[in-house]
């Protein structure tokens, strides 16, 4: 008889016969097995349980939902299988669960604790609700967690029915603060992970003044625009935290950690962040954006030399024209 063991909500098991693919799901890459076993006996932590379905009463076997290759490489090292059983999905679903497996799982499990009474989890759904989180689990659990940094405990406590809110009213001062800062910037863009991860690894920093930035923001709203990371969004902040403070009784500039270091930042990485993009003659098309102005000048000249250069081997055209390609600031 097959023997299965619980660890907290999470199941465990050595019968590889259990499990079963999923026509439809993504084919076997043997590359990534073979990467995924590599990691595996370096450093096996077994911490990513499969997601399976309930099981074919026809087959009576476990249909995996998610996790397949971690299922491979696992059964050809004789290792130990940990898998989470969820609610009976269509196959139809399975390409939408791996685009955004993360929130998937994190929805179940929330629904599944909110529904058997666990209160921490009711105020935790109360809390994404109400402060405009959908979705964003990894910023909730944080903030609630009264940290400015994602761990892996914090989302494993997560789903294994052990969360636990640390400190409610500081958790609910730092969103409100959030969230009069994204009023004051007015943008979508900032409504991501990357965003909030940088604003809260800010705003723990000894010394930080949050009345000081907020005025900052008020009056450079327009800086935050174009970052894609939590580092490119740290720079932001920096910049609009410690430049153009003539005038202002007893400021103290902060000199940030790095946002993935932890080390602090050098002074020279606080520049403008401007874009610069290079776009067609008469506008009509942007053709490449970057942070970098010089490389963009170099770039827009050696295009332009080319571009005169094929108009004389193909028109005559001797003498100088008009350049095609031009700068512009965005």
């Amino acid at each position: 008889m097959s023997k299965i063991t619980n660890v907290g909500t999470i199941k465990e098991t050595n019968d590889y016969n259990l499990f079963s693919f999923i026509k439809g799901n993504r084919a076997i890459n043997r590359g990534h097995v073979n990467k995924l076993k590599d990691k595996i006996n370096k450093k096996d932590l077994n911490e990513i349980p499969l997601l399976v379905g309930t099981k074919n009463h026809k087959t009576g076997k476990y249909p995996i939902i998610d996790g397949q290759h971690r299922f491979k490489a696992r059964e050809e090292l004789k290792k130990a299988i940990r898998f989470i059983i969820v609610n009976a999905i269509k196959s139809d679903d399975i390409s939408t669960m791996n685009t955004n497996n993360s929130n998937w799982v994190n929805k179940n499990f929330l629904n599944k604790f909110v529904e058997q009474g666990n209160y921490e989890y009711i105020y935790y759904k109360l809390f994404m609700e109400d402060n405009g989180l959908k979705n964003l689990f990894s910023v909730c659990t944080t903030i609630l967690n009264n940290s400015n940094r994602r761990t892996k405990a914090h989302e494993k406590d997560f789903i294994e029915g052990n969360f636990k809110v640390i400190d409610k009213e500081n958790s609910i001062t730092n969103i409100l603060y959030i969230n009069m800062i994204l009023s004051e910037i007015n943008s979508h863009k900032c409504k991501n992970s990357f965003f909030y991860f940088a604003l809260l690894h800010a705003i723990y920093h000894s010394g930080f003044d949050r009345v000081h930035f907020i005025n900052k923001v008020r009056k450079l709203s327009a800086k935050f625009k174009g970052a894609t990371s939590s580092t490119e969004w740290l720079d932001i902040i920096d910049l609009v935290y410690n430049r153009h403070n003539q005038g202002i009784k007893n400021f103290k500039p902060i000199i940030f950690r790095d946002f993935k270091s932890r080390t602090k930042r050098k002074r020279g990485r606080m520049t403008e962040m401007q874009r610069y993009s290079i776009i067609s003659e008469q506008n009509t098309k942007l053709l490449i954006t970057s942070l970098d102005e010089k490389w963009i000048d170099k770039t827009i000249q050696e295009w332009n030399k080319q571009h005169n250069k094929f108009l004389l081997e193909t028109m005559g055209i001797n003498k100088p024209i008009a350049n095609r390609y031009s700068k512009l600031e965005v």
